[in-house]
């Protein structure tokens, strides 16, 4: 998908890279001074709150 909104027209500003989180993210400035992140999971949804650093919206304050 990042080569696809490059092609049309969106900058890269960070290609895409895999997050602590397990994601993966890329970034682009897009026309009309759009700026777009993508991001695509990597882990199956159960296995996420097991991971360090991260948290369901049931166990934030």
């Amino acid at each position: 998908m990042t080569r696809r909104l490059e092609s049309a027209g969106a900058r890269v500003v960070a290609e895409p890279v895999l997050t602590p989180w397990r994601s993966l993210n890329s970034r682009l400035d897009a026309p009309g001074e759009l700026q777009i992140t993508l991001f695509q999971e990597t882990m199956a949804e159960e296995q996420l709150p097991h991971l360090e650093g991260f948290a369901t919206d049931a166990e934030r304050d």
